[in-house]
Parts: C-alpha cells; structure tokens; sequence
C-alpha cells in the first residue's frame, strides 16, 4: 500500500525546498563578510531573507536566515559619526583635460585638391587621447598645432593612450590646399566648463564634492579625464522649465573667474572632487551636519537643498521612493521624486544644474541629485553620500599636501 497523496506531495516539496535553503544558507556564508562597520547612530542593514542583530556588548552580531536560522557570527566596527558642511550653492567648473581627447575626424582638400582624412587613416580613433607626439608631452590644441605646423616633417610618431593602454600611432600629416599648412585632420579638445551644485565640503581637511556624477565629453560619452581644474562662485540667471521628454536646465554664468575657490583633481563617475581654499569658505554658504550612511536612508519624506535664484541655497520637499542598496556607488541608487509645490512651479522638477544638490533626511546629509528621468521631469535619481565620501584617497593622492589648507 502506497503513501496518501498528501504525504507523497510533502515529501517532494521538502525533497525541493530543503536543498535550495541549504543553497541559500551557504551562499550568504560566504556572501557575508567577516566584519561590519557601521557609522555611529546607524541601524543595521537587514533584508528579508537575512537579518543581523547586534549582541548585548555591541561588538557583535549574528547573521540568521528568516530571522532564526543562525548563518555566521559577524565581527562590528563602529566608528565615530562624521560631520561635513552641506551647500546647495551653485559653482562654476573649468577642467583641463589629462593630454587632448580626439572627438572627431575631418577632411580636406589637399594641395593636390584631393580629399584627405590623414588622422583618421592613420588609425586614430575617436576617445584616444594623445599624449605625446615625437616624445614631446603636449597637453594644449594650440601647442599640438603649432607643433604639427611648425614641423617640416609629414610623420609624426604619437604617444596615446586608448582605454587605458598607451600605444604608439605613426601619422602622416598633409598640406592643407587652402591654407598652406600641415594639417593632421582631427578635432580635439583639451577643456570643459559647466555649471553644477556643490554637495558639501570639510572645514578641517579642505575636501569638497560636487554634481555627485562625472562630467562627460558630449562626443564620446566618456568621463572627461582631468589634469587639473577649478572651481568658481556662479550666478543662476534664468531657468529654463522642464516638460516631460525635454529637460530643463538652470542657466548661469561665473561670477568671478578671477577668483578661484576651489581646485578640482578628481572627475569620476560619483562627481567632481578636490579641496576647497580659505577663501572659499568665506564665499560658499553651508551648515554643519552629520552624515547618514546608506543603512539610513529610507523611503519617504527628505529634502534638497538647492539654489533655483540668484538667492541663497533653499529646502524643497520630496519623497525617497526606491532604495538600491546594491548600488553605493551608483549615480542612481536612489530615486526621487520632486514633491515641493514652489520648486515644480519654477523648474518642473529636476533639471540640468541642479546636479549635486544635497539630499537631507532626518537631519542628516545621505546623498545628492544626479539625474533627471527624461519623460517625468517631476523623478530623477540621486547617490548615496558615501558613494561620494569614497574619492577622498583618491584626491588625497593627487594633492595630499593640500589637505592641510583649511586648518
């Protein structure tokens, strides 16, 4: 006589669902890390499938699946809360390009009146960046050009750098028929310039961060590497209104470009990043407040602090309505949604220059706007605070004689 139904049934579920939750139990072992470290005040991460409670003596926790299957003790590291200076004020950025970027080809006619692409048949590529050319290191159009016309050579032996692997180009360069001058028939760019918002900076150390993403190159899509760059007060001017399909932008200007507040030596995909000189601090508007670690954030009410006018930084209410805490890094591990009656009057919601704009959440600076959700300008996105903190090593390798300039 065989088993009822039922018990046959029981069976093969708990032949099915056994296997996969020890597969899921020894996946998170070994997903987990050894150690958390937590900012003071946090609560911890927990999911729903994976929850982590802390020990009585607080340097502890236990990892448990569903709240009750012990998966791995964990090791907890708290550190002291860290407080920076929160801005909303709009900056202007100059940056100057590491070598000159190659963002197109062009062709001419030759002394022989025959059409001609030199650089292109040479094997550049649009994104390379040309580093040297004929050993010498060149960093300026004018000085790349005048090098090139100067020269009675129509060879040249190129020092480049494509994704990041140097390499060696040998180009040939041609008589223009119109100008009588050598040309190479490319066009290149060794600068960039906009207008953003600064998310905050640090009074002991001199470290600021803007934009929360990285200034690209409009021809090559690419993160626009920098040698160095500067940071200005600006001026909002105008405000072109956003609508759905069409983004807006905040229209400025540099106030002073005599006056420079700030340098730049990180461009990357989290933003722009560098330490902000004694005159700066006096120029730029910020108060003082604790940072809140990914772990806080929480979907609901928050604010931005931004400048929309020629006034000062102002809060504007929205609504946090997705947290990816996978994406700390990401330019868009939060969503948002503008929810503040006056600033979707002026704007329409998020538009260009509003980049950076800090994101507040009880009381605390956890991230800052970075895009714009092209068909509802109401949403965008924005980064977790933290994904920004991170360039810190990062310009404290490019300047760390700097970071002593505030104190």
């Amino acid at each position: 006589m065989g088993l009822p139904r039922w018990k046959k049934t029981a069976v093969i579920l708990f032949g099915v669902i056994l296997p996969f939750i020890s597969a899921l139990l020894i996946f998170n072992f070994f997903l987990l890390p050894d150690s958390l470290t937590i900012v003071e005040g946090s609560d911890l991460d927990n999911s729903s499938f994976v929850s982590v409670n802390a020990s009585a003596d607080g340097v502890g926790a236990t990892a448990k699946a569903f709240g009750v299957l012990p998966i791995k003790n964990l090791e907890v590291n708290v550190v002291p809360g860290k407080k920076v200076y929160v801005s909303g004020t709009p900056i202007g950025i100059k940056l100057k390009s590491r070598g000159i970027l190659i963002t197109g080809y062009i062709g001419f006619l030759s002394k022989e009146n025959i059409y001609v692409t030199p650089g292109r048949d040479s094997g550049f590529r649009i994104g390379d960046r040309i580093l040297e050319i004929n050993g010498k290191e060149v960093n300026d159009c004018d000085e790349l050009i005048s090098l090139i016309e100067e020269s009675n050579k129509e060879e040249h032996t190129f020092t480049i750098e494509r994704m990041g692997t140097i390499m060696k180009i040998v180009s040939k360069t041609c008589i223009d028929g119109q100008s009588g001058k050598m040309r190479l028939g490319l066009w290149i760019k060794d600068s960039a310039a906009g207008i953003g918002t600064l998310t905050f900076y640090d009074k002991k150390t001199g470290f600021f961060g803007a934009l929360g993403h990285g200034i690209s190159d409009n021809n090559t899509a690419r993160i626009f590497e920098v040698s160095e760059g500067e940071m200005y007060k600006a001026t909002i001017l105008d405000i072109t209104k956003g609508i759905p399909g069409c983004p807006g932008e905040l229209k400025g200007c540099f106030t002073d470009t005599e006056r420079v507040i700030g340098n730049v030596f990180v461009n990357s995909e989290t933003g722009i990043f560098g330490i902000m000189s004694k005159e700066g601090f006096a120029d730029i508007a910020g108060r003082e407040m604790y940072i809140g670690s990914y772990n806080q954030v929480r979907e609901g009410k928050a604010v931005i602090l931004s400048t929309i006018g020629d006034g000062k930084p102002k809060e504007y209410e929205i609504e946090i309505t997705k947290v990816n805490k996978t994406k700390v890094k990401s330019p868009k591990g939060i969503v948002l949604k503008i929810t503040d009656k006056e600033l979707l009057d002026a704007t329409g919601g998020i538009v260009q220059g509003m980049s950076g704009s800090p994101i507040i959440q009880n009381g605390k600076l956890v991230g800052a706007v970075t895009h714009v959700m092209v068909n509802d300008p109401s949403t965008g996105y924005g980064i977790f605070i933290e994904g920004m903190l991170a360039n810190y090593d990062l310009v404290y390798k490019e300047k760390g004689s700097c970071l002593d300039l505030a104190s």
